[in-house]
């Protein structure tokens, strides 16, 4: 592997489904600038995602990923980013960068060693501004040249927390939308959950289950698991028979994740829930101590739920 500045080395934890990344990443946060989002009570701006669907060890999946469509200023196509919130970071994959710097060297001027310095991507009426989104080099799919002009989306990257710090994310599950703002309109307000953001500025939910807390990520690039942990952690949440093998991808590593029912209910982030599965990681490097597990979206694909970075707090209607 190529080496890198010692803030982006050794830099991932999450799962990569098919092509589909969640990173769990520990970068400190760049610098992102928002302009058009919604500022008050007014009507919110949305901005669209799409489900991807996917093949997992032979077992076809809905709703694996989240993914953005959206443009780049200064360059003519159409992309997708995949919605990560697992990551603090924004990324632009190297791979298909590489047919576009050769089409475009004049973007190539933003290329800083393994950052680009102020891109700006637009999806809906908001534009996101980075001082320093960083390349992962040899990620994504290489492109020919000639597919730049086939008019599809290109799969260039995925959006991390960053862009979202100090603002409110909203995510409308079953519409299929999500916005960025600065206060609630009164339709959308809640009942909230106060929530900590790790050191990475990644949402951390409390989870109570057998009288006993637990800190939990919210993940929405790990989006088909309801509760996933690593190994030397599930015996706190079951104990019972695995009964589920689940066969995923970390950045080109293939393993499985095993699966135990929680016929218990608990409580995540303010609201009780029952009869779901929690899968164990068996990967060494999976372990950490920032939190317990982690929840993608299966909990909440009938819901919209509200992460309110600024305050540090989240809501569920």
């Amino acid at each position: 592997m190529q080496k890198l500045p010692r803030i982006i080395a050794a830099f991932f934890t999450g799962l990569l489904f098919t092509g589909v990344i969640s990173c769990g990443s520990k970068i400190r946060l760049g610098q992102w600038t928002i302009q058009n989002s919604s500022t008050s009570n007014a009507n919110l701006s949305w901005a669209k995602f799409t489900w991807e669907n996917g093949i997992l060890g032979g077992k076809s999946f809905d709703r694996t990923a989240m993914f953005i469509p959206l443009k780049i200023e200064g360059l003519p196509y159409d992309f997708t980013f995949q919605f990560d919130l697992g990551s603090n970071v924004t990324l632009l994959y190297g791979n298909p960068l590489k047919t576009i710097l050769a089409k475009h060297p004049e973007f190539d001027r933003m290329h800083k060693q393994f950052a680009f310095n102020d891109l700006s991507l637009l999806f809906g009426a908001t534009k996101v501004t980075s001082r320093h989104c960083y390349v992962k080099q040899n990620q994504g799919v290489q492109l020919a040249a000639s597919s730049l002009t086939d008019n599809l989306p290109i799969h260039l990257g995925s959006i991390g927390a960053d862009i979202f710090q100090n603002k409110i994310l909203v995510i409308d599950y079953p519409n299929q939308r999500f916005a960025v703002c600065d206060t609630l309109p009164g339709s959308l307000q809640a009942t909230f959950t106060k929530i900590t953001l790790d050191e990475y500025g990644r949402v951390l939910l409390p989870l109570r289950l057998n009288e006993k807390n637990y800190k939990v990520m919210f993940d929405n690039g790990s989006s088909i698991f309801s509760l996933i942990m690593s190994d030397d952690k599930i015996n706190n949440f079951s104990t019972a028979a695995s009964t589920d093998t689940i066969t995923i991808s970390s950045w080109g590593r293939i393993h499985n994740v095993i699966g135990r029912p929680l016929n218990q209910e608990f409580e995540l982030a303010g609201h009780t829930f029952s009869n779901t599965m929690v899968y164990a990681d068996y990967r060494q490097d999976y372990r950490t101590d920032i939190y317990d597990a982690i929840t993608g979206n299966a909990l909440f694909w009938d819901k919209t739920i509200i992460i309110d970075f600024k305050n540090q707090r989240f809501g569920v209607k």
